[in-house]
C-alpha cells in the first residue's frame, strides 16, 4: 500500500508536514522516547483496524502489533 510517494510503513517528519507551526517543545527529547519505551506506549493490541496499518512497524508472533 502507498500513499503518495511514500510507503506505508515510511511518514515524512512533522516539521515537513507542519513547518513552523510545531512548538520546539513538543519535539521528543532521549528521555521522552526512553519513558515512552519502559511504559510500552509502543504496542499496540492484537486486533487492528485497516485505518491503523500505516501506523503498524510489525507483529510480534502472539499477535500484537509494533506501532
Amino acid at each position: 500500500m502507498k500513499r503518495g510517494n511514500l510507503k506505508y510503513n515510511q511518514r515524512p517528519k512533522a516539521a515537513a508536514v507542519l513547518g513552523s507551526k510545531v512548538p520546539a517543545v513538543l519535539n521528543p527529547t532521549d528521555d521522552d522516547i526512553s519513558l515512552m519505551l519502559a511504559a510500552q506506549c509502543h504496542i499496540g493490541s492484537k486486533s487492528c483496524e485497516s485505518a491503523m496499518l500505516p501506523y503498524v512497524w510489525k507483529r510480534r508472533a502472539d499477535g500484537s502489533s509494533g506501532l
